[in-house]
């Protein structure tokens, strides 16, 4: 491996011009081939059509929680413990949001009750295939 990297700065030492075209080319078919990416939002549009997998796609869609956007706290001194300074910041963050674009936000839910969260994964097991 040594030898390859010092064949490598041998060959840039002295094709300077030519290893920067090469540098370039290689960049800018980075650059091309990233630029081809087609990313898909929704996952069961890539997998394999069939019933279950579409009944599976209808039940997740058709959840509330989709239109939703989820913000997860954390302390960044995870050496420290300390949930109350962070309900007290998610409540002054809830707070701050509903405050300053009230009028785009439907509604906000700073606390998510555990008889939510349960409901919530029997739903996915019973549907999901």
């Amino acid at each position: 491996m040594g030898n390859f990297f010092y064949w490598l700065f041998s060959f840039v030492r002295q094709y300077k011009r030519l290893a920067g075209v090469m540098l370039a080319a290689l960049v800018a078919l980075m650059v091309y081939l990233a630029l081809q990416l087609q990313l898909e939002e929704n996952i069961f549009d890539i997998m394999p059509q069939n019933e279950d997998v579409a009944a599976a796609g209808v039940a997740i869609e058709e959840l509330p929680m989709n239109n939703r956007l989820v913000m997860h706290l954390y302390l960044t001194d995870t050496s420290q413990v300390a949930p109350d300074t962070l309900v007290a910041f998610a409540k002054n963050f809830s707070d701050s949001l509903q405050a300053r674009a009230g009028m785009h936000i439907r509604s906000i839910l700073d606390k998510f009750p555990d008889s939510q969260v349960q409901t919530l994964y029997n739903y996915y097991f019973e549907n999901l295939p």
